[in-house]
C-alpha cells in the first residue's frame, strides 16, 4: 500500500508540474484517502496531506471554500499532536490566513495570523525578519479594519524596523513594510512620524498616499 502511495504522489507531481490542476487534485485526494488509511485519520502524515491537497485546491478561486476546510482539519491535527507552538502549526495558519483573506473573511484571518505571530515571537523572536512578515501581514489585515488602524501601525513599525536593519532600506521587504506604514501614518494624520520617515532617505514625501498591498506576499 505505501508504494501505490508514492506511486500516486509521483503521478500528482507531474500533473502539478504540467499544469492540469484537475488531475491533480484527483490524485491528491486519492493520496490523502490512503495516507488516512495507512496512518490514521489524526496522524500527522494525514495532516500533511491534507495540506498538500489544499494547495492543491487553492490554485482555484471556485475550490478556496473547500481548501479553507481542508487546512483547518490539517490545523487541527497538528494542534493536537504538538500543540499551539509549532513550524508547521505557523505555517499551516499563515496559510489559512491567505484563504480567508481571499473568501473576504477579515475576522478568521486575524485570528489565523495572530496564532502564527505567537509561534514566530515564540519559535524564532521579535527580531527576526519571518516574525517582520508576520507583523507585516497581520498589519494588512488589520489595517482593514475599522478602530484597529493603531494596532496596524505599531504591527508595521515592528516590520520595518527589523527589514530594515536586517534587510537594508533598498530591499523589497522593507520598502514594503515602509509604504504601508506610511499609509496607514497618512491615515491616522501621524506628521511628525512621516516627517522622519521622509527624511531618512528622502524618497517617501509625507503628502504622498500609498495604497495597501492588495495580496499578502
Amino acid at each position: 500500500m505505501s508504494q501505490d502511495l508514492e506511486t500516486i504522489q509521483r503521478m500528482a507531481l507531474v500533473e502539478l508540474q504540467a499544469g492540469n490542476i484537475d488531475k491533480t487534485v484527483e490524485l491528491m485526494r486519492s493520496a490523502t484517502e490512503l495516507t488516512a488509511k495507512l496512518h490514521g485519520d489524526d496522524s500527522l502524515e494525514t495532516a500533511q496531506a491534507l495540506s498538500t491537497l489544499a494547495l492543491c485546491l487553492a490554485r482555484r478561486d471556485e475550490n478556496l471554500v473547500e481548501a479553507r476546510d481542508i487546512s483547518l482539519r490539517s490545523l487541527e491535527i497538528r494542534k493536537t499532536k504538538k500543540g499551539d507552538v509549532d513550524v508547521s502549526v505557523a505555517l499551516t495558519a499563515e496559510f489559512l490566513a491567505s484563504l480567508e483573506l481571499r473568501l473576504g473573511n477579515l475576522v478568521s484571518s486575524e485570528e489565523h495570523l495572530r496564532l502564527c505571530l505567537s509561534n514566530a515571537l515564540a519559535i524564532v523572536g521579535p527580531t527576526h525578519i519571518n516574525t517582520a512578515k508576520v507583523q507585516y501581514l497581520l498589519g494588512i489585515v488589520l489595517g482593514r479594519q475599522s478602530g484597529k488602524e493603531d494596532e496596524s501601525r505599531d504591527l508595521f513599525e515592528a516590520s520595518y524596523d527589523t527589514r530594515l536593519r536586517a534587510l537594508g532600506k533598498d530591499a523589497p521587504e522593507t520598502v514594503q513594510s515602509k509604504l504601508a506604514l506610511v499609509e496607514i501614518l497618512n491615515r491616522l494624520n501621524h506628521a511628525d512620524r512621516l516627517k522622519e520617515l521622509c527624511e531618512d532617505d528622502g524618497v517617501i514625501s509625507p503628502n504622498i498616499s500609498v495604497p495597501f498591498q492588495q495580496s499578502m506576499r
